[in-house]
């Protein structure tokens, strides 16, 4: 199995096995612990903001609902593809009162919703079919708020779906947990990891990706090597992600040849790396004072096939200002003109 991190010892893995709570229910969250409970809302009122979702006028030009469930789940698929918000929420819900919208269509439109970036629609139509929400479509409203950064709004819905007796899995947990990450709310994201542990549930790759990006971020790197050792022992198979955050993390503590251990042990195992992977790389011997070895970096990224692209060739100009190495500074700006790769404003301001 493809693990070779060689993690210092840091007295135990991060992670606690405790069992299960002796009430057999998930636990709530929160970083003082207060409860928070999301209000539930009522149907909307005739005339209300909310109204627009309702009448017929909503629906199709023929305000008809189509009969064959994949036709309709299509239908509204293409509206919202189409920007026609209204009129796929309008036909959802008149499908829901005659009974033929399923939880299936339910959760589809959510999270189209939310990949369209209608996160407000979203919110008002989860809101308006609680009878239809399950463990995806919290999951998916947490999902969607971890990425808006509304971490607040992401362990509310947490907390309301546990006290409403459903039970999160792993996504629900792994969407949780990069909701606190962006909010640099490590402490809270640890313990929401713990408490995956605790309440039965296996962590899959992207809940230990984001644990080890949390560990990352505070600077705790052996914890974050600890729980990547620990996720290839139990048999989640670390990639790409897990190997770019974990050399990052090496760059951050100035630590270039354990981020190129960790790029050795990625080849190894037949990941091949990103260009961010080789981005970081590159941060790392500008941090760690060894500025030529960025070279090596460019030479090994152009074997692997991958084209450096503006970011890439912005981070090599930006530890050569940075070593006042002016020569290869231009020569790696010459190389972008001929890749006709466009500066950014960040190669400018490398010469300041």
């Amino acid at each position: 199995m493809c693990l070779g991190f060689g993690v210092s010892s840091v007295g135990g893995a991060p992670v606690s096995r405790g069992r299960k709570a002796a009430t057999g229910r998930t636990r709530r969250v929160g970083g003082t612990g207060a409860c928070m409970a999301l209000a539930q809302s009522n149907p909307p009122p005739p005339n209300s903001g909310q109204g627009r979702y309702l009448g017929r006028s909503s629906l199709n030009h023929s305000g008809e609902v189509p009969v064959d469930r994949i036709q309709l789940e299509d239908s509204i698929e293409t509206m919202l593809d189409h920007g026609l918000v209204q009129n796929a929420l309008g036909m959802a819900l008149e499908a829901q009162n005659s009974g033929r919208l399923r939880t299936r269509e339910f959760n589809s439109i959510l999270d189209r919703l939310g990949k369209c970036g209608r996160h407000e629609d979203a919110t008002l139509f989860f809101e308006t079919l609680p009878a239809m929400h399950d463990v995806a479509s919290y999951s998916i409203m947490i999902s969607m708020n971890a990425k808006n950064n509304m971490a607040f709004e992401a362990e509310q819905f947490f907390n309301r779906m546990v006290d409403k007796g459903v039970t999160p899995n792993a996504f629900t947990y792994s969407a949780l947990i990069q909701a606190l990450g962006r909010q640099r709310r490590f402490s809270d994201a640890k313990a929401v990891f713990r408490s995956m542990h605790s309440n039965g549930v296996v962590p899959n790759v992207v809940a230990y990706n984001a644990i080890i990006k949390a560990y990352s971020s505070s600077n705790a790197i052996e914890e974050a090597f600890s729980v990547a050792k620990e996720m290839s022992e139990v048999g989640r198979r670390p990639d790409v992600v897990t190997y770019g955050t974990l050399i990052d993390a090496c760059a951050k503590e100035r630590d270039v040849q354990r981020a190129f251990k960790v790029y050795e042990e990625m080849r190894a195992c037949l990941i091949l790396p990103t260009a961010v992977c080789y981005v970081s790389l590159i941060d790392a011997c500008g941090r760690s004072n060894r500025p030529n070895r960025a070279f090596d970096v460019m030479e090994l990224m152009k074997a692997d096939g991958v084209k450096p692209y503006s970011e890439v060739y912005n981070a090599m100009i930006s530890v050569f200002a940075k070593h006042r190495m002016v020569d290869e500074a231009f020569q790696m700006y010459e190389e972008m003109r001929r890749n006709a790769v466009p500066p950014c404003q960040v190669c400018f301001i490398c010469w300041k």
